[in-house]
């Protein structure tokens, strides 16, 4: 039986204030990410960057003042994840989008339980790759 993907949807107010993303790992663990906003009507890329969080301390990028840019366009991403304490193996990396000091609902959450994480000394990675559409509401 072929698994079938269901589409992960942002939900932001495109009256409400900038948005921001956040990159978060465990204690004890190193992630960094490549992000890419991409438009799905064109296929352009529209924005890149990249992010590193460890020991949860989040990384944050404010990156859209004006949400209503954001409607119907995906986000897409990479994280490489590695640990920094030979005995921890496993753990959370989670993105998250925050707007005016809350948190964005998804319809599934932007987060991946990540077992047999390599330690960072022998310059080894694990990866989590996936994507979200936004959905402005309040739109006019």
């Amino acid at each position: 039986m072929k698994k079938v993907k269901i589409e992960r949807f942002c939900f932001i107010d495109a009256n409400k204030g900038p948005v921001e993303l956040r990159l978060s790992v465990e204690e004890h663990l190193i992630a960094g990410g490549e992000f890419q906003l991409i438009s799905q009507e064109l296929p352009d890329l529209m924005r890149k960057w990249k992010l590193t969080s460890e020991d949860n301390i989040p990384a944050r990028k404010l990156f859209i003042e004006h949400p209503k840019e954001l409607h119907k366009k995906k986000l897409i991403w990479q994280v490489l994840c590695c640990s920094k304490n030979t005995n921890v193996f496993k753990g959370i990396v989670r993105i998250s989008i925050i707007q005016d000091n809350s948190l964005c609902q998804m319809n599934l959450a932007a987060e991946k339980y990540l077992d047999n994480i390599p330690p960072c000394k022998i310059k080894q990675v694990q990866s989590y790759s996936d994507s979200f559409v936004f959905i402005a509401k309040n739109i006019c």
